[in-house]
């Protein structure tokens, strides 16, 4: 009786790691969609990685308590233990994506964020480690996928100005991480 508890709380836990389990669509319809916006994903590559990017890029999203997003190859949004805040980190010279570890955030929190082919915009979070000293009201990074180097912006109307002044070409709207993660 106690090894079949055992076993179950193994795999309500195992389960409710997993972000596949908040998603709305069918599996078809969620599958068709994931490829069309990972082919998108894929047309950002820039052209010295073209051919070079591992398969498991666009199509590993961590284990248990540890989530990994692509973004612009090859830079994906990592998450751990809860998927309200993430930081942006470089799978450059890895080969075997699904090994997983030693990746260094390249980005302060964030919590929703917004990006095209150039730039990652991200609204700056408190984290589990500052939640009690830090207020980050309309603080922003604009994330250079190029150069992977980070400007802080504060203020939504500095923001929107900055976007306007490099050209930004992706959706002005805000998202979570969470539903970021849904798009796979």
């Amino acid at each position: 009786m106690t090894v079949r508890l055992i076993l179950l709380f193994a795999l309500c836990l195992t389960l409710s790691s997993c972000p596949f389990h908040w998603r709305k669509h069918s599996p078809a319809q969620t599958k068709i969609e994931s490829h069309h916006f990972i082919d998108t994903l894929k047309t950002y590559e820039p052209l010295i990685y073209k051919g070079k990017v591992p398969d498991d890029f666009y199509t590993y999203y961590g284990f248990r308590d540890w989530w990994r997003f692509p973004l612009v190859y090859p830079y994906t949004i990592t998450c751990i233990d809860v998927l309200d805040y993430g930081t942006i980190v470089s799978d450059k010279d890895k080969t075997d994506i699904t090994a997983g570890g030693g990746s260094q955030s390249l980005s302060t929190y964030f919590d929703e964020f917004i990006f095209d082919k150039n730039v990652f915009v991200g609204a700056k979070s408190k984290s589990p480690f500052d939640a009690d000293t830090v207020n980050y009201t309309e603080q922003y990074f604009i994330f250079k996928f190029a150069d992977g180097k980070s400007t802080d912006i504060a203020g939504s109307n500095n923001l929107k100005s900055k976007l306007k002044a490099i050209h930004f070409a992706g959706d002005t709207s805000f998202t979570s991480i969470r539903k970021y993660g849904d798009r796979f």
